[in-house]
């Protein structure tokens, strides 16, 4: 549960140094054309919210090890070891 909240938490501080950036709008100068502020910036942040997840997960899905996140659980269940019986085997 713990990797999930992470990884959810790395990608939000992702999109954050993504699209703070975005939000701020340059000063325009003399020689462009009156645009409404903001107006481009919005659907390139719409598209890199949605996105940026998509993109992480398939890339995690893809590269990465999905089946890792079960099998902690699974040696946190069997963490209860006989540490002299495992020596006695291996000094036989």
């Amino acid at each position: 549960m713990n990797f999930w909240f992470f990884a959810a938490a790395l990608v939000l501080l992702a999109l954050a140094f993504v699209l703070l950036p975005l939000r701020r709008e340059p000063l325009p100068t003399a020689t462009e054309a009156a645009v409404p502020p903001g107006r481009g910036h919005r659907g390139t942040a719409g598209l890199l919210i949605l996105l940026l997840p998509l993109v992480t997960l398939g890339l995690y899905l893809h590269l990465g090890a999905p089946s890792v996140v079960g099998a902690q659980q699974l040696l946190q269940a069997r963490g209860q070891h006989d540490v002299d019986s495992m020596m006695a085997a291996l000094e036989a």
